[in-house]
């Protein structure tokens, strides 16, 4: 798709139609809802924005170019063609143009888009974090479902009333969770909802400092790599998201043991 865009990159914008096929593209690898801003996708999939990326492959060529050996011979020959130029015309010629200055590195200029971008509606209780690699370690051995649910998660955009109702879907007026302790939020599921209270112990305790209801303990669950497989796969299993019924049919592993201490939160 950006065959030789060291060449015609300068042309892409933040709205450009290749850049609007590259967030379809996130939408279905990931299997996240429409609604899901795509700052939040490229951060979790950890691709970067197409213009920013494709800034940083011209930069890239203009780097090698100036260390290639035809660049002296190009150089030599320009400055050939000055010297005849300035000969016949006998009059004062601009002095050679300087490139203009490399930008800084693409997840330095990622970071700050994102930072600027990013949305910060408590409601959605998104898991923010700036750009960087470590967040593909989450889904490394994780299914295609567990996956999905884990990004879904994370960005606050699920199947669950609290996002149903304001996309306005049919049957869902209100964000109030059927047991009547609160809005059904992806924290209100994992960790206080009387209904899965029998499932509940198919996901990692929290540790002694740690309180079975608190902010850190569930952030664990979505962001360790300890703890994001227990997880992934108590959520598809969940009834109530009925997108994972079929994910949660063909897997025929037993619950997942409770996982030890955490080995590294992203």
């Amino acid at each position: 798709m950006l065959y030789g865009v060291g060449i015609w990159g300068d042309k892409i914008k933040p709205k450009h139609p290749l850049a609007t096929l590259q967030n379809d593209c996130l939408r279905r690898v990931s299997g996240a809802y429409k609604a899901t801003p795509i700052r939040t996708l490229e951060t979790e999939l950890f691709i970067p924005p197409l213009d920013l990326y494709a800034q940083d492959r011209m930069k890239t060529l203009q780097e090698r170019l100036e260390h290639s050996t035809t660049t002296a011979l190009r150089t030599s020959w320009c400055d050939w063609i000055r010297r005849r130029i300035f000969r016949r015309r006998r009059r004062n010629l601009p002095g050679p143009s300087h490139p203009p200055p490399s930008p800084s590195g693409l997840e330095e200029r990622w970071a700050r888009r994102w930072a600027t971008d990013r949305h910060t509606n408590p409601r959605w209780e998104q898991q923010l974090a700036p750009p960087t690699k470590d967040i593909l370690r989450l889904h490394d051995e994780l299914t295609k479902a567990e996956s999905s649910a884990i990004i879904q998660c994370r960005s606050g955009r699920i199947g669950l009333r609290v996002f149903l109702s304001t996309a306005r879907v049919p049957g869902y007026d209100s964000d109030d969770c059927l047991c009547g302790q609160g809005p059904e939020t992806p924290r209100h599921v994992l960790l206080t909802c009387p209904f899965e209270a029998g499932r509940r112990h198919e996901l990692p305790p929290p540790l002694p400092y740690e309180d079975h209801e608190g902010l850190p303990y569930y952030e664990r669950l979505l962001s360790d790599l300890g703890t994001v497989k227990a997880t992934a796969r108590w959520l598809v299993r969940t009834p109530r998201l009925q997108q994972f019924s079929l994910a949660a049919k063909l897997d025929p592993a037993p619950p997942l043991p409770s996982a030890p201490a955490p080995s590294r939160a992203l």
